[in-house]
């Protein structure tokens, strides 16, 4: 019985990966086809067919319509709703916000490096906004969500602007479990590390825009080393305190 189970599986799953081909191979919102026509393309039993849909529909990679006019359409999943399976992932399995940012170092660092090459005029315009929109920043007056929702458009032009998905989808994952993590609670109640944040992010800014690699790769740098101790000495902080009141 196992064994059949494996294999029934196994068919679905080389069925997922030939229509997920398909739908891929497609622009956004084309249709593919029938229930019958694609079991009939691809070969498998009716189970088969629908267990391999369901989990392309959850992928987003097919959108599935019922009654006149339906069928399985193509579909594009977006980079926020991957970016969130994936923090999802990592938080099930219990990841600290020092793993993420160790781990984010290096990608971003080569984002950064692509990014200060880029001739992406539409997204280097979108940088120059959000300096501009960081200038004016008051850090005494602006709840640090605010900065967050900055530090989420950063990172998003910087994983466009390098001009590699995978960059760009990395990016945004690690962000987005940040955010999860509430990681603005590094801010709340610290205008000075606002103030340095800012003088960090607006220095690094300006150097991806005047496409000084080396400059921008170091105001970067300082800005992650500056936040991992930051992260260290509120985890420190918050042992202490939890020291002190097992002690009480």
């Amino acid at each position: 019985m196992h064994q059949i189970t494996n294999e029934a599986t196994s068919v679905a799953f080389q069925a997922a990966v030939k229509l997920r081909k398909m739908a891929l191979a497609k622009e956004d919102g084309a249709f593919l086809g029938s229930e019958e026509e694609l079991l009939n393309a691809l070969g498998v039993s009716r189970p088969t067919f629908r267990q391999a849909a369901r989990l392309l529909a959850h992928e987003q990679v097919l959108n599935i319509k019922r009654g006149v006019g339906g069928g399985f359409f193509a579909r594009r999943p977006t980079l926020q709703t991957v970016s969130r399976a994936v923090a999802a992932y990592l938080n099930a399995r219990h990841t600290s916000v020092e793993d993420v940012l160790e781990a984010s170092a290096g990608v971003f660092r080569m984002g950064i490096g692509l990014a200060a090459e880029s001739a992406n005029e539409a997204a280097r315009s979108r940088l120059t906004m959000l300096r501009n929109k960081l200038v004016d920043l008051d850090g005494q007056n602006h709840p640090a969500a605010e900065l967050m929702l900055v530090e989420a458009e950063l990172e998003q032009t910087i994983g466009e602007l390098s001009g590699n998905p995978a960059i760009e989808l990395c990016l945004t994952m690690f962000n987005q479990f940040g955010a999860e993590q509430s990681t603005v609670k590094l801010y709340a109640g610290h205008p000075e590390r606002v103030e340095l944040w800012k003088e960090k992010t607006i220095g690094g800014i300006s150097a991806l825009l005047a496409q000084d690699r080396a400059a921008a790769l170091e105001r970067f740098i300082e800005r992650s080393e500056m936040l991992k101790d930051w992260v260290a000495a509120d985890m420190q902080h918050t042992a202490a305190d939890s020291r002190s009141m097992v002690g009480r």
